[in-house]
């Protein structure tokens, strides 16, 4: 049987990961989690945010 590594998915994202990706800088990022234009959760005591 031939079987290939699978590939990880993260399923959430740090605020600077979706930064990089949306080309926004860390501040607005923030800015939209705290108007509630991102969807977000807390994980301890950082924020995640849904890939959506």
């Amino acid at each position: 049987m031939d079987r290939s590594p699978a590939q990880v998915v993260p399923k959430w994202h740090y605020p600077a990961e979706v930064a990089a990706i949306l080309g926004y800088g860390l501040s607005k990022v923030k800015l939209k989690i705290a108007t509630g234009e991102l969807r977000s959760v807390k994980d301890g005591k950082y924020r995640r945010i849904l890939p959506e």
